[in-house]
């Protein structure tokens, strides 16, 4: 943790001297004065920083008051994505690709969920194995799956939903605990669609961050990352602008 808040001191540091010097290159120039004729600007900074001292923060107090980090894990995978209900004409889903990742992953029984779908008058088509040693060990319920698939739009990844600590983020993270009741959904982040987001957890889940998930692809796997994208992309809050009571499961990150 201490090299951590050196090294994001270190950076601080050298960020604020460069806008220091960008604000006083803008400044000499609304009141007419090129600032090219002035001999060095660093040492303006500097001298200001001798005579004016910078405030004391303690960084690891000011992460202790700093709000949880809204955060997404995402499944990748080597599937461009889950196409919407529509593309499955209504119902016409098979056991394979990427709707097997997402059912293995979820330790979902394949036959109970085909079951669950002809009681929607769904036409799942082709094998759906019974797992029966699956049964009551399931991380989501038959319906809230269903449910998550009828209404994509777009070609979705499975996202989990929840926040982080951020004095948490030192060093490489391994392992991700996401608690019971955490939200997981379908999201095109790109298009800005997917679902409703309405799976929950019902037991912990712990996902590894440094291997593949399904059929050793290194495009199977997790990433975490903040739901905000900066720019990249849509994240939840984008799209659907979720209250805080969605985001009321915290990540416990292993290192």
């Amino acid at each position: 943790m201490d090299e951590f808040i050196d090294d994001l001191y270190n950076w601080n540091t050298d960020y604020e001297h460069t806008n220091k010097i960008s604000i006083l290159k803008e400044a000499l120039t609304t009141i007419n004065i090129d600032y090219d004729m002035i001999c060095d600007l660093n040492e303006v900074v500097e001298y200001y920083d001798e005579y004016i001292p910078p405030l004391d923060i303690n960084l690891k107090d000011l992460f202790k008051q700093s709000n949880p980090i809204r955060s997404r894990v995402i499944c990748f995978s080597n599937f461009d994505g889950l196409p919407s209900h529509w593309n499955y004409n209504y119902g016409e889903y098979t056991y394979d690709n990427i709707i097997k990742q997402i059912i293995d992953l979820l330790y979902l029984n394949p036959a109970k969920v085909k079951k669950e779908m002809l009681s929607h008058n769904w036409n799942p088509e082709g094998k759906w194995p019974n797992y029966h040693w699956r049964n009551g060990k399931e991380y989501v319920t038959y319906d809230s799956l269903i449910q998550e698939l009828e209404n994509n739009s777009g070609f979705s990844l499975l996202n989990f939903f929840g926040v982080l600590d951020i004095a948490d983020l030192n060093g490489e993270v391994k392992q991700i605990v996401m608690p019971k009741g955490t939200h997981i959904g379908l999201l095109d982040q790109m298009c800005g669609g997917g679902s409703v987001w309405d799976m929950r957890l019902l037991r912990d889940m712990t996902i590894d961050l440094t291997k593949p998930y399904a059929e050793k692809c290194k495009y199977n796997t997790f990433e975490l990352v903040y739901d905000g994208l900066s720019g990249y992309g849509y994240g939840a809050d984008n799209i659907a602008g979720m209250t805080g009571e969605f985001w009321n499961f915290e990540f416990i990150l292993k290192k």
